[in-house]
Formats: structure tokens, C-alpha cells, sequence
């Protein structure tokens, strides 16, 4: 009877096969795959046979099948070993690919549990002989095996609500056994765990993870069950107990089609000598391209979002960076793949100012309590999954008492990102975890990483978590924690496009057009950013201006005064202000000469700007007095008014229809010098765009929007002082 159950999946399989082999012909390219570069799944099966029947073969170990596909297309390795019912969706959504003779291996699948839990085990194999029995195997197997890979539906299983659930470990990413459908786990694994968790009578839920986590997680108790396509082999079989194979998959080996062969991509920053490697400004990455690579133009960008728009515009040939920041880029342009090799390895802590020691070590000792209770070990298996969980849990914090205040640097998925209109992700979980320890309400500062150290130092900040590499020299300028977590540096470059652009259709273009709009503005309320950041903005440009005004008042009275010190002392603030970069003052200002009295950004911003405004303003009002012939003074005198009456009555009113078209000029000026106010973790519009950009890496749409904003704004303040000119006449 069991032998019967597996003729139809035998010859379902050979269908399978068979359909595969004739639309994509088999390779004469490589008839063996005896030397060359094969691209493996680490841990598996295939790994093993390839190192055992081709010993003289290059083997690429890579944790997801994705990867292997880009692998292969980027040119990194020459041929993959795959499950041939990985191989069958590949090759149905990529032409491009063809089989070759000589895997020859063939697989057994199970499901895993943890080497104690026989009793669950057994449970399974109970549940799986009955299911074969009643034919209910041969329908799942039909579902998303022969019918319609990847593009059935999982039926509807009833399941309690109220039981333990049963925690499944998958990866959504072996497809048709685990995908992701209109976001939920689907697939052929995923059936058959959601029926197992039924016949129990438990709910299910499935966590998602790289596989290379899913065994360790079964070891710790994370989850009771690993279901993700996984392969039957001895070394696994020493940390996982499997149930009985459920079915029997070949191997198949892919290549590329003749014509498809990209250019050979640079491996190592060796192969870049004399071209340009993007890095972030004032990261570790920076200073070791400078000591390291010296023959190496280096292009130092403020965030991650800007150096994957370089690297696609190609204004840069490569770009060093943490996978951290580019786990998401990849995703979104799979034309971006990393190198072989690691760079180098990072210690990521957490930076403190060098005389508050003792809240570094309060730190440190919460740091090894979350450790040794698992939390930390959850976060970054919730954080770092293949499909992560970017979804904070809710920690309360209190909302009086003095705040930790965390610097730290947005758009980072998933260390610190902007989520539904608050700042989440891992370090921004682990510092309101912290926080909450200390019994303290948190603020966070989004500032540039190389405005992060400056912010620490000057006190603005209490601990900056922001990535941050263990350094000597950064243990020199700051007090540094322990190492909170381990990450690999890699080269990332862009592969050659084999397939030849589509033509330009105005549909395909509207449909990219409202995706863009959804997806920047619409999804997380996105579009809150933008109207948060207008806010800001608006206001900082209306509190700056009357300022401005006033204080250009005061400079043009001391400027045209006739005591001489006093009309110095007005030309030297205006040649200070006019030589003096607005950034820059801005940065001095907030930094160093009002940092002592804990002032905010928006402060900040207002009283430095309305400086910078007051300067410009108040040669304006001079040069317009001074333009009204001296006469009209000396008549009203003559006629009986006071010298104030005929400033007021006589001289103001002309001077002030010749100042407004220069002066509204110098207010449009300030409406857009507002955009810098980033630097000092303003939260402006411009700073909004830059959020969601490194959200979606959308590199066009959040700035064209915003600069549309900006030339609205723009316009209806010169309509507005158009209208005050025209009232005055």
C-alpha cells in the first residue's frame, strides 16, 4: 500500500521533469560539472554530494535559493545545484536558464523537531500515514506540485484560537514547499504543517527566518518545528529529529543560455584599483579605504539610500557597506549583488559620552541580562529573518523624569527606521528596552552619522546607536559598550543587464507612477512624514523671517547710527554673517555656542537663521532709505513734523515699496535654506524625504514630490507678499 501512495508523486515528479527539460533544452556547455563554480545551498544535501562528486570544483555556499539565482546571473559562480522543484519555478520565470546533465543526487525530505520530542515526532508520523491512507497527501501534492506552482491557494483549515500554538520555523522562500502569497506563508510545507497543527487540535504559527537560523532556533525552544523543504542528511540529523520521508526530490544543475554569460564582476576592492567605492561619511569603512586602498577614490554619501542611487546611476563602481543597510536595496534592485569574499567583520556597539561612564556600564549589565534571558537572541531572529518582523513590540515607558535621549540615524532597516509615524527597529528596540530599565522616558535625534559623534560629545545625545564599529580610535573620543552583535562588511557592485530595455509605454509608466505614490505616501502613513516635516518647516520659515525682520531693523538703525563704533559694530555683523556658510553657523550654533543651554533643533534653527536673515535684511532697508532723496526729510521737518513722524509717515512707506521685491526674494531664500536643518536632527521636509527614500529606496518620486511642496510654498509666500506690496501702494 505505501508503495502505491508514491507511484502517482513518482510520476508527477517525472511529468515534472519532463515538461522542465522540453521547454528549456539541457546545456552542452558543461557536460560535467567537474570544474567549474558551483553555487550551493549551505548546510544541504547538495553541498555534501557536490563536495564529494565534483572535488575540484569552486563551491559558493549561499543560505537562500534567491541568492543562488543572482549568483549565477551576476556571474559569480558558473552553475547551481537546486531541488528540481526550486528548479521548475526558476525555470518558468526565467528563460533565461537551462538545465545540464550530471547532478544525479536525489533528496529526501522530512519535517524536523528537536531530538527530545519523540513524542511530537511520532504524533507526525501518525498524522502523515493517515493522510497518505486517505488520499488527502496526493491532493496537496496535485495542489503545489503539478497543478499551479506558486500560484495555488491554501484551503481553509479550521484551527482553534485558544491552545499553545505550534511554532513552525520556515523561510517563505523555497517555493512551491514555502512562499509568501498576498502576504501569508503559503505552499506545500505549509498545508501539511497547518493540517498537522489541526490534528492536534493547536493553532499554528509560522516564524519566519534564514534557513541557516532554523536548526539553532529548533535547539533553543524558538520553535518546535522546522518545515522549509528541508533535506534528510547525517550531519543534520545529529541537532534534529526527522519525521519519516515524505517525498523523494532529484537534484538538478542550472546554467545560464549561451548569450546570457554577463561580464565578469570585480570579487574584492583588489579589482578596483584607480575607480570610485562608495562608502558612508565618517564610518570605519571610510577610514579603511583610506589606509587600506589608498590608490581608491573614496565617495563619502550621509546615508544608505544615497549610496545605492550612486551605485545604480554608477557614479560610484562599488560600495562597501554593512548588510544591514543593504539587505533592503537588494530586494528592491536585484541588479545589486555582493561579492564572495567578507571585508571585514564589525563588533557593533553602542557609544557613550567618555565622562558618563556610568551609564555605559548600567548598559553593559543590561545588555548580559537580555543575553541570558534570550531576548536579545529573539530580537535578532525577529529583526534579521530572511522576511523580518519590522513590527516593535509595545514596551511602556514612563512619560515624566529626565529622558534618555538616543541619537541615532534613520532609514537603517532594519536598525532604526520610521514605522507608521515612530521610530522602530532593532536598536531602537534594544534602547527603549534600556530605557525602560532605567525607568526613563526616550527621545530619539535623527542626525547624519558624521553630525552623530559631534552631537555625543557636545551633550546633546546620551548614547548614540547608530551601527556603530568598535574602534581604537573611536574608544579614544568615546566610552564604547560591549559588542552587542557581529556584522559582515561586503563589496557590492552592479551586474551587467543581459536583457534589452522594454520600450517606453505610457501605461507601464502610470501604473510605476501610482505604485510610487502608494508606496512612498500611502503605505505605514508615509504621507504623515510629509505633513509633520511641512509643519516644521513652515514654521521654522515664519518664526525666522519675523525675527529677521526685527533684528534687520536693528542693524539697518546701528548701520546708518552716527556714532561711529556703533555703525562698526553693525558693518562687522554683516560682513560675519555674509562670509559665514549658513550650514556651517548652523552647525557652531547648535553644537558648541548654544549647546550648554540644552536648546532644541527648531530653536536653533530659528535664532540662526533670522541672524542670517537680519544681516541681508537690514543693507536691504539701508540701501532703500538711503535711496529716497534727502529732501522729502528736511520738507516734513519744514511742515512741522518731529524727525519720527517723517521717518514714519514720509520715508517708510517709499522705503518700504522699493525694499519688498529684493526682500521677498531673501524670504523665498529662506523658505528653501530651511532644507539643512536636517543636520541637526530636524525632522523638516526635506529630512521626511530622506526618511522615506531610505524606506523605499525610491530614489525619484520622495524627492520630486517634495520639491514640488517646496515650489508651492515657494510661490504662494511671493503671491502673498506681491498682495502686501500691492496693499502699501
Amino acid at each position: 500500500m505505501k508503495r502505491l501512495h508514491f507511484y502517482p508523486l513518482f510520476v508527477g515528479l517525472l511529468c515534472l521533469l519532463a515538461g522542465a527539460c522540453q521547454s528549456t533544452p539541457k546545456s552542452e556547455r558543461l557536460p560535467d560539472l567537474a570544474h567549474c563554480r558551483l553555487g550551493v545551498l549551505l548546510g544541504s544535501s547538495q553541498e555534501k554530494y557536490a563536495a564529494e562528486a565534483f572535488p575540484e570544483s569552486e563551491l559558493l555556499r549561499i543560505d537562500m535559493a534567491s541568492d543562488l539565482l543572482l549568483a549565477l546571473k551576476s556571474g559569480s559562480c558558473d552553475a547551481i545545484l537546486l531541488s528540481s522543484f526550486e528548479t521548475a519555478a526558476m525555470l518558468k520565470d526565467h528563460p533565461e536558464l537551462e538545465v545540464v546533465e550530471g547532478a544525479g543526487n536525489t533528496d529526501h525530505l522530512g519535517i524536523g523537531f528537536r531530538p527530545e520530542d519523540k513524542e511530537l515526532c511520532d504524533r507526525f508520523n501518525e498524522f502523515l500515514a493517515g493522510l497518505k491512507a486517505d488520499g488527502i497527501f496526493d491532493d496537496i501534492y496535485r495542489r503545489w506540485m503539478t497543478d499551479a506552482p506558486g500560484q495555488s491557494d491554501l484551503p481553509q483549515i479550521e484551527l482553534p484560537a485558544t491552545e499553545k500554538p505550534l511554532r513552525v520555523g520556515t523561510t517563505c522562500m523555497s517555493m512551491p514547499f514555502s512562499f509568501t502569497k498576498e502576504n501569508r506563508p503559503v505552499g506545500f510545507d505549509i498545508e501539511l504543517t497547518t493540517r498537522f497543527a489541526a490534528y492536534l487540535g493547536r493553532p499554528v504559527k509560522f516564524v519566519t527566518m534564514n534557513f541557516g537560523s532554523l536548526i539553532p532556533a529548533l535547539s533553543t525552544g524558538n520553535i518546535d518545528v522546522i518545515a522549509n523543504n528541508i533535506m534528510m542528511t547525517e550531519e543534520r540529523a545529529k541537532a534534529v529529529r526527522f519525521s519519516d520521508p515524505y517525498m523523494e526530490v532529484p537534484t538538478v544543475a542550472l546554467v545560464l543560455r549561451k548569450g546570457h554569460q554577463p561580464k565578469a564582476l570585480p570579487q574584492s576592492l583588489d579589482e578596483l584599483e584607480g575607480k570610485s567605492v562608495g562608502c558612508l561619511m565618517g564610518s570605519i569603512h571610510e577610514q579603511f579605504l583610506s589606509q587600506q586602498y589608498p590608490q581608491i577614490e573614496r565617495l563619502c554619501m550621509e546615508n544608505a539610500s544615497d549610496l545605492v542611487q550612486a551605485l545604480l546611476t554608477r557614479k560610484c563602481d562599488g560600495v562597501i557597506a554593512v548588510h544591514a543597510l543593504f539587505q533592503e536595496a537588494i530586494k528592491k534592485h536585484p541588479q545589486i549583488v555582493s561579492s564572495r569574499d567578507t571585508v571585514m567583520v564589525e563588533n557593533i556597539v553602542a557609544a557613550f559620552h567618555p565622562e558618563n561612564l556610568e551609564l555605559r556600564d548600567q548598559f553593559n549589565q543590561f545588555l548580559h541580562t537580555i543575553e541570558a534571558d534570550g531576548t536579545l537572541q529573539a530580537m535578532k531572529q525577529r529583526y534579521f529573518a530572511a522576511e523580518p518582523d519590522l513590527q516593535m513590540p509595545h514596551i511602556p515607558l514612563p512619560t515624566e523624569g529626565k529622558p534618555l535621549r538616543v541619537g541615532s540615524m534613520g532609514g537603517c532597516v532594519p536598525w532604526t527606521f520610521v514605522l507608521n509615524g515612530e521610530y522602530c527597529g532593532f536598536e531602537m528596540e534594544l534602547m527603549r528596552r534600556f530605557a525602560a530599565h532605567l525607568g526613563r522616558p526616550m527621545e530619539v535625534s535623527d542626525i547624519n552619522f558624521g553630525a552623530l559623534p559631534a552631537a555625543l560629545i557636545s551633550g546633546k545625545i546620551d548614547v548614540m546607536a547608530a551601527i556603530v564599529a568598535d574602534t581604537p580610535e573611536r574608544r579614544k573620543a568615546m566610552a564604547l559598550s560591549d559588542c552587542y552583535h557581529l556584522l559582515n562588511t561586503a563589496l557590492y557592485v552592479l551586474r551587467e543587464s543581459s536583457e534589452n530595455q522594454p520600450p517606453f509605454s505610457f501605461g507601464q509608466w502610470w501604473n510605476e507612477l501610482k505604485q510610487s505614490f502608494h508606496n512612498n505616501l500611502i503605505a505605514e502613513n508615509r504621507y504623515q512624514l510629509i505633513v509633520d516635516g511641512l509643519k516644521i518647516t513652515l514654521f521654522i520659515t515664519l518664526c525666522a523671517a519675523l525675527l529677521g525682520t526685527l533684528l534687520g531693523g536693528l542693524v539697518c538703525f546701528l548701520r546708518m547710527h552716527r556714532n561711529r563704533l556703533l555703525s562698526r559694530i553693525a558693518m562687522v555683523y554683516i560682513n560675519f554673517m555674509r562670509g559665514m556658510p549658513v550650514l556651517v553657523l548652523l552647525m557652531l550654533m547648535f553644537y558648541v555656542i548654544l549647546a550648554p543651554l540644552n536648546t532644541s533643533g527648531i530653536a536653533v534653527a530659528i535664532i540662526t537663521f533670522g541672524m542670517n536673515l537680519g544681516a541681508y535684511a537690514g543693507e536691504i532697508f539701508r540701501t532703500a532709505i538711503e535711496g529716497i532723496d534727502r529732501g522729502q526729510s528736511e520738507a516734513g521737518v519744514a511742515l512741522g513734523f518731529t524727525r519720527l513722524q517723517t521717518f514714519l509717515y514720509i520715508i517708510l512707506p517709499q522705503a518700504t515699496r522699493s525694499a519688498m521685491p529684493v526682500y521677498k526674494g531673501e524670504l523665498i531664500s529662506l523658505l528653501k535654506t530651511t532644507s539643512i536643518v536636517g543636520y541637526i536632527a530636524v525632522v523638516d521636509l526635506t529630512k521626511a524625504s530622506d526618511i522615506i527614500r531610505a524606506r523605499t529606496f525610491d530614489a525619484f518620486f520622495p524627492l520630486l514630490f517634495v520639491a514640488a511642496i517646496y515650489f508651492l510654498a515657494a510661490w504662494l509666500l511671493g503671491k502673498l507678499l506681491d498682495l502686501t506690496i500691492r496693499s502699501k501702494r
